[in-house]
Parts: C-alpha cells; structure tokens; sequence
C-alpha cells in the first residue's frame, strides 16, 4: 500500500524532471517516451535569461523571513498576554482569535486583495486610495495577510 502511494508519487515527479530535459520537438509527441532522446539543457538556460531569478529569490527570503519573525513576535506576545494575564475583555480576545480559525484561509483572499488594492497613497493610489494599484505591485502584499496568525497565538496561549 505504502509502495503504491510512493510509486504513485514519485513517478509524475519523475516524468517533470525527464521532461524538463526534453528537446523543443519531444513535448507532446505521440508515441509517449518517458526518457528524451537526448538530453537538452536549453530549457534551464532559456529560464536563467529570461527571469531574474536572483530578484525572485531575495523576495521569498525576505517574505520569509518576515512572515516567520512577526508571527514569532506576535504569537509570542499575544499568547503570554492571553495565557497569564487578567485583563478586562480577555475573553473576548481570546474568543476572537479561536474565531479566526474557523474560517478557511482562501475565504480572505478577495477581501485582502481589496484592501492592498486600495491601500491610500501607495502604488498611484491618492490618500482615499484610489486611482493605482495600491499594494499589489510590492513584496508588502505578499507579506501583510500573514504577519499575525491566529493558530499561533493559540498554541503559544
């Protein structure tokens, strides 16, 4: 059971990989060929040219390394507040991040592609935020919907 699931696994992976290493003329031909006739490397050249891969790198590391630092911060923070401190409305704090767990994650993506859209002052956007494309256009939107996590709060509490 477990050999079919790896095999089941392992082997469109597989096909990726040896397709990747296809000359222009082998994708899609009809008998399939699981090996390529020769091994091409053009494709790996072709994307190092045409995308600035370095940019795309430093931008995942930075989002995140932020995304894990503010939510180590904040999960911290918020869950030792909720966990050992008595506070007027603690229960309704805590209540409301128990209640942010409930909703799946892609529920939020249009309202928070919205607000980033609309973000006053930034991306062309005038200060009513309108007019640009707000956000959207820098690491900022990639990085704000994840700062704060509910789930770690909760487990820090």
């Amino acid at each position: 059971m477990v050999a079919t699931g790896a095999v089941l696994t392992v082997v469109p992976l597989l096909d990726m990989l040896l397709t990747s290493l296809k000359g222009p003329g082998e994708f899609g031909k009809l008998p399939f060929r699981f090996l390529p006739q020769a091994f091409d490397l053009s494709n790996y050249r072709t994307a190092l040219h045409q995308l600035n891969l370095p940019l795309l790198f430093r931008n995942s590391v930075v989002a995140t390394v932020v995304i894990t630092g503010s939510t180590l911060v904040t999960s911290a923070l918020a869950g030792y507040a909720l966990a050992k401190l008595r506070f007027p409305g603690r229960e309704l704090v805590f209540r409301l991040v128990l209640s942010t767990m409930m909703f799946p994650a892609f529920l939020f993506f249009v309202p928070h592609f919205l607000i980033l859209v609309h973000w006053p002052g930034t991306g062309g956007n005038d200060l009513l935020g309108r007019g640009g494309a707000g956000l959207t256009v820098s690491i900022a939107a990639l990085v704000m919907p994840f700062l704060v996590s509910g789930f770690g709060i909760f487990r820090s509490s």
